[in-house]
């Protein structure tokens, strides 16, 4: 799925005035390729992810998927879009905590219609890719940090979304759990064919996609290799 910024701006009314984040990015991400997204701290890496998302809406401009503009979609079909075509992985794996792993992944599942026979068994088998089928009646707290990020990457991609996004996926981790998480991500990125974007300040991270696109102060993105 193609994936496009056209003169995308954001703004935030604090305390009366407005903050400006992103001021008319425009940016076609490659179809099908990991791409990450760098640049320092509180230039808007996050706000662009959570745009692109549907997770917040900019203030002006169209942000396209195919031909499908989700800046002029409603709520409620914007939600629908986002977990049909779209995944998500944080930095924190926001996992429900009185769930089980295989719960966890699932219920997007069973959001979208699946029965919950189907959708059991969908999670095991992703669950079981990501090395944790041993796992799967855990509850989050009785796994390790790099256990609930795998549980959360099979989450993101059980639904098989043409795109997914990535906020700082391995910043919460050691270096060692960091290098499989990324390791798994490339894997299932390669296997599912889906358009990868990852937001990170980890040189090693972003060098191993290959395609570097770099946030400047007053919110341009241009790419760097």
């Amino acid at each position: 799925m193609k994936v496009e910024l056209q003169n995308v701006s954001k703004s935030y009314r604090i305390g009366g005035q407005e903050v400006p984040v992103l001021h008319n990015v425009s940016f076609t991400f490659p179809e099908g390729k990991a791409l990450a997204v760098t640049g320092p701290s509180g230039v808007g890496k996050s706000t662009l992810l959570h745009i692109l998302g549907g997770l917040d809406a900019p203030t002006s401009g169209n942000i396209l998927f195919d031909d499908a503009d989700l800046a002029q979609l409603a709520d409620e079909p914007r939600a629908r879009f986002r977990g049909k075509h779209i995944g998500f992985v944080f930095q924190f794996h926001h996992l429900l905590a009185e769930f089980s792993a295989l719960e966890n992944v699932a219920m997007p599942l069973v959001i979208s219609g699946m029965t919950v026979e189907e959708a059991r068994e969908s999670s095991f088998d992703i669950l079981q890719r990501v090395g944790l089928e041993d796992r799967v009646e855990h509850l989050p707290g009785q796994l390790s940090g790099g256990q609930q990020q795998r549980v959360a990457v099979a989450r993101s991609l059980v639904t098989n979304p043409d795109v997914v996004f990535a906020d700082e996926p391995t910043g919460n981790l050691d270096a060692q759990t960091s290098r499989s998480v990324t390791e798994l991500l490339l894997e299932l990125h390669q296997e599912q064919g889906n358009t990868l974007v990852i937001v990170t300040h980890n040189q090693e991270l972003a060098e191993s996609l290959g395609i570097i696109a770099e946030m400047k102060a007053g919110g341009g993105l241009e790419r760097r290799s």
